[in-house]
């Protein structure tokens, strides 16, 4: 009977042959292969010779080879295995950039180029031609327009007087500020105004799921520039592309930062100059703002007052506009608005326009304001000094005389005679043994006017005012609200006289302690009150009670005063002056307007007064009693019953100049 032969033989039959190793020496071949290909991959310079493939491949031979001689299924196993592992390393910290699939180009022109080009982004998509718009185009930003002539234009179209002071021209500059304010229209009218070419690309331009891929990217948007030179070359959002490298950042993104950063530098002995922007400064890596990359960084805020109304006649320029259109009226009216969202009230109105087969009107640009809100509501509080003339509130800046608080005749007269002549006049009260007044703690219900009586006492004083509080730490970004505090105190000591104010003392320095760095902050401002000389120290809260005995024993709040809910006559006045003239109907019953804005804070009323006068704008119609009391049905009060102190048991004619409950 004839022996079945094996599959494998011819080679089996030899194994017993010295020549022919074991299955364990393939085995160890075949891993040492694949580990040399997975190491190779990460190293850019061997990885662009592809050398990790050509490994890898050996390995798959000696595989085979050595499952023919030994029979031995691990071998079969091993190369797949390896070839999986080299996969999962190459996603994850791979340089390699030849194992991609081709691409078909999509819509955006995204697509390999062919030949020895293998990037991602097609750079004949780029568009290089400078822009068709130039500074007459951005309206009235003159600001922002006027300090790039003299830190960007001039050195760039005036090369040589520059050169001869040794100054040179800049080489990058970094717009940041809220998102839809202009940043990228700016930066290409730079480069019509100096005549430069110009080309923009974005992260989705520029990133890559494909390792290695981004840094090509860059590295040829780059080489674009180079080759259209003089070229400004704007990079948006580029916190997205080199955002701050303290979190996790796998080895494309890696690549493609240090990439930028060697472009960054080469390209300063190109006639390049690189725009980027950015929202916030702190997002964007620490080596992109180092000096050298980008000399200038230019904020580009929201538009104030007089931008709004160049932005409106710009947008409207080439519509029919009727003569009695009042442009400032709605510059006003967008108070806090975004440049985009200005652009887009006026777009907004000239369809309205359009389907009332009408020129565009006063009713057709306010029905716009109220159907479009501001899309930086986030964004407010940062510029809240830029808006606060515009939207009508009170100006840390810029404190009002008392006669400039509607309503408030009472409290002013009281803190005149409580708080001020005291001040004014301390030597009266020296000569009969009574120390001056160092400070005032004003209490009561939220947004009743006490924050606004305390700047107006500076006002009154004609003293500057120097303000803590918790609104500025948030704007400021502080970390250690004490040491800040005392920063702050030590600038009104030195601007004495001056008047500090604690904002909001009972949450600046609760009772109940808080939180560690609260109970720092408590100590510290328990410490340094009773040491400022010439410094009148005003204070706000919504009660006493709630402020550590500490703070309230420092020897600076000697007088406390409630400041109540506001009173008819006050609420009277607030609406009286919120109202546009000549748009009141002959009899307005203002007690009734009193009793329906029962438990309303100033800030209700002040939106009361608000809504009302825009609807009579927009509907050209007279404001009637009926009117303001429909709408005051709508607000929902915020103070609503507020409870005063109790004064059970106390004689009245103790405190008779005290407005509310004495203390």
């Amino acid at each position: 009977m004839i022996d079945r032969v094996q599959p494998i033989g011819w080679i089996q039959a030899s194994t017993s042959s010295t020549l022919v190793p074991g299955s364990g020496v393939f085995l160890a071949a075949v891993l040492t292969f694949g580990v040399l290909a997975i190491v190779f991959q990460t190293i850019s310079w061997l990885a662009a010779t592809q050398l990790d493939r050509l490994i890898l491949g050996v390995a798959y031979v000696v595989g085979v080879l050595g499952y023919l001689a030994t029979g031995d299924l691990a071998l079969v196993f091993a190369p797949p295995t390896m070839t999986l592992l080299w996969l999962f390393v190459g996603q994850r910290w791979g340089a390699s950039t030849g194992g991609r699939q081709p691409r078909a180009s999509g819509p955006g022109g995204r697509s390999h180029n062919g030949g020895d080009d293998d990037t991602g982004l097609d750079t004949d998509q780029l568009d290089t031609e400078p822009p068709d718009h130039d500074f007459s185009d951005v309206g009235g930003m003159d600001d922002l327009t006027d300090t790039l002539h003299d830190r960007v234009i001039d050195p760039l179209t005036d090369r040589a007087v520059y050169d001869r002071y040794g100054i040179g021209a800049v080489n990058g500059v970094l717009f940041h500020g809220p998102p839809g304010c202009g940043k990228t229209f700016v930066a290409s009218a730079v480069a019509a105004e100096t005549d430069y070419n110009y080309i923009e690309v974005s992260p989705a331009d520029l990133t890559s799921k494909y390792v290695g891929e981004a840094a090509n990217n860059v590295a040829a948007v780059f080489e674009t520039a180079r080759e259209n030179e003089p070229c400004l070359l704007f990079i948006d959002e580029i916190d997205a592309v080199a955002g701050d490298r303290s979190g996790r950042m796998n080895t494309s993104e890696q690549q493609m930062v240090n990439q930028l950063l060697t472009e960054l530098e080469t390209q300063q002995e190109s006639d390049i100059v690189v725009f980027a922007a950015t929202n916030y400064l702190e997002d964007v890596d620490d080596a992109i703002l180092r000096s050298g990359r980008f000399d200038e960084r230019v904020e580009v805020p929201p538009p104030d007052l007089a931008a709004r109304a160049e932005m409106l006649r710009l947008e409207l320029a080439d519509a029919p506009v009727a003569d009695d259109v009042v442009i400032e009226a709605i510059a006003e009216a967008t108070a806090g608005y975004a440049s985009s969202d200005v652009t887009l009230v006026a777009d907004v109105a000239i369809r309205h326009a359009i389907a009332d087969e009408s020129p565009v009107e006063q009713r057709h640009l306010l029905q716009a304001v109220d159907e479009i809100e501001t899309s930086i509501p986030d964004w407010l509080d940062r510029y809240e000094d830029r808006f606060e003339e515009d939207l009508g509130r009170l100006t840390a800046d810029e404190p009002v005389p008392f006669a400039d608080l509607p309503g408030m005749d009472e409290l002013t007269s009281l803190l005149d005679r409580r708080v001020l002549q005291p001040v004014r006049e301390p030597e009266g009260y020296e000569r009969h043994g009574v120390a001056a007044v160092d400070g005032t703690l004003l209490y009561g219900p939220p947004d009743a006017g006490k924050t606004s009586l305390a700047r107006s006492i500076a006002a009154e004083l004609d003293r500057p005012i120097v303000e803590v509080s918790h609104d500025r730490f948030r704007r400021e970004s502080v970390d250690e609200p004490a040491d800040r505090a005392a920063e702050i105190i030590e600038d009104a000591r030195e601007a004495a006289p001056s008047v500090l104010l604690l904002d909001d003392l009972d949450d600046l320095a609760p009772a109940s302690n808080g939180s560690r760095a609260t109970r720092r902050l408590t100590t510290r401002l328990a410490t340094l009150l009773p040491t400022l000389d010439d410094v009148l120290v005003v204070a706000t809260a919504r009660s006493v009670e709630d402020v550590d005995i500490d703070v309230l024993h420092a020897g600076t709040f000697d007088e406390r005063i409630e400041i109540p809910p506001p009173n008819p006559a006050t609420r009277t006045a607030i609406v009286r002056d919120g109202l546009p003239d000549g748009f009141l109907a002959e009899s307005v019953d203002f007690d009734a307007v009193a009793e329906a804005t029962e438990g309303f804070s100033i800030r209700d009323v002040r939106h009361l007064a608000d809504r009302v006068a825009r609807e009579a704008l927009r509907q050209e119609t007279r404001i009637t009693t009926q009117r303001l009391v429909g709408a005051a049905a709508e607000v929902t009060p915020t103070i609503g019953e507020w409870e005063p102190a109790s004064t059970e048991g106390i004689d009245p004619d103790l405190f008779p100049e005290r407005i509310g409950p004495p203390r």
